[in-house]
């Protein structure tokens, strides 16, 4: 044991271990996630110990399958975020997208006005105009 009520904590390094124990099991769990199991919590700031596993022999002991499907919640919030973030962008391209082509609209609506408004009405030549050999947007 590293603490007793007499003596309180046998070094520093144990209580420092326990508090950023305490600190893990108070961090807030992310939306759809799990909270950390002690043993997880201690893995974490103690490391993993050898012990021999039947069969494998001795050696460091494999995370515990809930351990594994906490790191699966993990990603796949990771990704969801990903995937979440992808999508606003691509909401506001699209929405780039309308409004620069509204602005084409415009543009070609004034350049046809530009174009009616220099022809000379009763004039048998056309003026010759930069314009009249530009062609409009296809749509």
């Amino acid at each position: 044991m590293h603490w007793t009520s007499q003596n309180g904590w046998i070094n520093q390094e144990a209580e420092a271990s326990y508090e950023k124990m305490l600190e893990l099991q108070k961090q807030p769990v992310p939306e759809g996630g799990q909270a950390l199991k002690e043993a997880e919590i201690c893995v974490q700031v103690l490391g993993s110990r050898s012990g021999y596993i039947k069969g494998l022999g001795h050696g460091p002991r494999p995370p515990s399958s809930s351990s594994k499907s906490t790191h699966k919640s993990h990603r796949e919030i990771e990704l969801e975020n990903e995937l979440k973030a992808t999508r606003e962008l691509l909401q506001s391209q699209e929405t780039r997208i309308q409004h620069q082509q509204s602005q084409i609209a415009q543009l070609a609506s004034f350049v046809s006005e530009m174009r009616q408004h220099m022809h000379i009405p009763g004039s048998s030549s056309r003026s010759s105009s930069p314009l009249d050999d530009t062609p409009l947007m296809d749509s």
